[in-house]
């Protein structure tokens, strides 16, 4: 909580976007789905991380949960190119 009070919302956000992308290039799917679940809670409109999150899932053969976030992701914004992107594959 330290961490976050100090840096601000915004960069503590972009801060666990960094480092579950680290984790996920590691294929620390566990560590790196942590991360984004923090940042969804504190930015929960933000479709990237939405997707972030859906690219987990995908990686862990969770393709049904993987869908989920997708449609909630493009429910939110139905041109968002990462999830029409990600979502075909």
């Amino acid at each position: 909580k330290a961490i976050m009070t100090a840096m601000g919302n915004d960069d503590y956000c972009r801060l666990l976007e960094w480092c579950g992308m680290c984790k996920h290039l590691r294929f620390d799917l566990k560590g790196a789905i942590q991360c984004y679940e923090r940042c969804s809670e504190l930015e929960p409109e933000n479709t990237e991380i939405l997707v972030k999150r859906a690219g987990v899932k995908m990686d862990g053969a969770n393709y049904s949960e993987a869908d989920v976030l997708f449609k909630e992701a493009l429910a939110l914004n139905p041109t968002a190119s990462d999830a029409l992107l990600h979502r075909a594959n």
